[in-house]
C-alpha cells in the first residue's frame, strides 16, 4: 500500500474541494447562504480530526 500525506493532498485540491462543497450545499440546502471559505476551513479541521497525517491507500489508486 502507498501512503499519502492527506493534508497536503487536500491543500493541493483546495479549489476543487471548495467548489464541490459549495455545490453540495447548493444541492441539499439551496436556500441557505454559505461562506465557501468558512465551510472549507471547517472541512479541513474535520479532516484533521478524522484522518491520520499519513493515510494508506491501495496501490492501484496511485499512478506514478
Amino acid at each position: 500500500m502507498a501512503s499519502v500525506k492527506i493534508e497536503d493532498l487536500v491543500d493541493h485540491l483546495e479549489r476543487e474541494f471548495g467548489r464541490s462543497l459549495e455545490d453540495t450545499f447548493q444541492h441539499f440546502a439551496p436556500n441557505v447562504t454559505v461562506n465557501r471559505g468558512e465551510i472549507y476551513r471547517f472541512f479541513l479541521r474535520r479532516i484533521d480530526h478524522h484522518c491520520q497525517t499519513w493515510e494508506q491507500v491501495p496501490d492501484n489508486l496511485i499512478d506514478t
